[in-house]
């Protein structure tokens, strides 16, 4: 004879309830929302890595040269910085291969 219960179909469903309100909420600081950078912050991250220089920018330099603003946090720059610096390299392959075949097209 088993002691176990027959399982409960509501009761699973509520579980999944509560683990999207705990992903909603922000109890514990492990879950937020996605940071949308906007324009104008993104333009001031730009300017900080022009003024500090890419090879030499870290998360705390970037944040020095930056306005300070209220949603602007040192792991938000890391994450930013990551990803710009990704999205720069492919830039830059797909730059130069477009500028081959160009000049390819250009001496024939």
């Amino acid at each position: 004879i088993s002691n176990k219960r027959p399982l409960d179909k509501s009761n699973e469903l509520k579980t999944e309830e509560f683990k999207t309100r705990k992903k909603e909420s922000n109890m514990d600081g492990r879950w937020s929302k996605r940071f949308t950078w906007p324009d104008e912050l993104h333009r001031d991250f730009v300017s900080a890595i022009f003024d500090v220089g890419l090879k030499h920018s870290s998360p705390s330099t970037i944040l020095e040269h930056m306005p300070a603003h209220e949603q602007i946090t040192s792991e938000r720059i890391k994450s930013h910085l990551q990803k710009y610096r990704l999205h720069r390299t492919k830039s830059k392959k797909d730059f130069m291969g477009s500028y081959h075949a160009s000049l390819n097209k250009f001496q024939n």
